[in-house]
């Protein structure tokens, strides 16, 4: 034995269909509050992503130009650097050669003082003392 199936009215049926068709057009209602909820929430992050997007483009950019603006200054440190080096080593140079020449300078000086001196000296031990 099994048990009968259960029978219904048709007025209940009417009911229970109404119950269903309500709970049907609630469940599509919330349905649609929510696609449009994630609707609005997708716009807005796609907003956002397309402001990061741009931000990432405009800052990736602007690296870009500041590492050339920072080869560019490495490469103009590396010539000032070597003219530098090329002016210091001829101020060396000249440095150089001035103090020979100085040197050599104050050596003629101190034997023409010499020379100068000796020739005083003869002046004196010659002059003459008496005028006719």
């Amino acid at each position: 034995g099994g048990a009968a199936a259960p029978t219904f009215t048709e007025e209940a049926m009417a009911k229970a269909r109404g119950i269903l068709n309500h709970m049907i057009e609630q469940a599509y209602a919330e349905l649609d509050n929510t696609l449009i909820e994630c609707k609005a929430f997708e716009n807005m992050n796609r907003m956002s992503f397309g402001q990061v997007r741009t931000d990432l483009n405009r800052m990736g950019a602007e690296m870009a130009e500041t590492e050339e603006h920072i080869s560019e200054n490495l490469n103009c440190m590396f010539t000032q650097d070597g003219q530098y080096k090329t002016v210091s080593q001829s101020l060396n140079e000249a440095q150089t050669s001035y103090e020979r020449v100085r040197a050599q300078n104050q050596e003629e000086l101190r034997t023409r003082k010499n020379d100068l001196a000796v020739f005083d000296a003869i002046l004196d031990l010659t002059k003459c003392t008496s005028l006719l």
